[in-house]
């Protein structure tokens, strides 16, 4: 988990700037139909699927951080009471 972890927002802020450019490309000259194509929807899906995957790793790595610190407190004050 610790190389995809690593290696998805890196792909959701490659995405996410390639849509920008698109949308504004698109909002100039319509005619191009930047976002009406079939690349651009699967552009879409990969970035909404690594955005989301990205969401959760974060809260499974914070939650396992929070779990270490209340352990290392308790442990703390265990010793404190010896």
């Amino acid at each position: 988990m610790g190389r995809i972890a690593r290696i998805l927002p890196h792909i959701a802020i490659i995405l996410a700037a390639v849509l920008i450019t698109l949308l504004i490309l698109d909002y100039y000259n319509p005619n191009m139909y930047f976002y009406d194509n079939e690349t651009t929807r699967v552009m879409f899906l990969v970035f909404c699927v690594a955005a989301l995957a990205n969401g959760v790793i974060m809260v499974v790595i914070d939650r396992k951080t929070i779990k270490k610190r209340i352990k290392k407190a308790a442990a703390r004050d265990h010793d404190k009471n010896l």
